[in-house]
C-alpha cells in the first residue's frame, strides 16, 4: 500500500494496511486539504 500526498509532503510505502497509524493518515489528509485550500485561495486572489 502506498500513500502519497501532493508535493511529497507525506509518503508511506507499506505492505499491510494495518501498519499505518491514525496520526499518519490524519496528517496526510490534513496536508492535502491545506494544499487544496491554499491553491483555491491563490486562484481567487489573482
Amino acid at each position: 500500500m502506498e500513500i502519497r500526498c501532493k508535493g511529497g509532503v507525506v509518503m508511506f510505502n507499506l505492505e499491510k494496511d494495518d501498519l499505518i497509524t491514525d496520526e499518519q493518515q490524519a496528517y496526510c489528509i490534513i496536508a492535502e486539504v491545506v494544499e487544496l485550500y491554499q491553491s483555491q485561495y491563490v486562484r481567487k486572489g489573482e
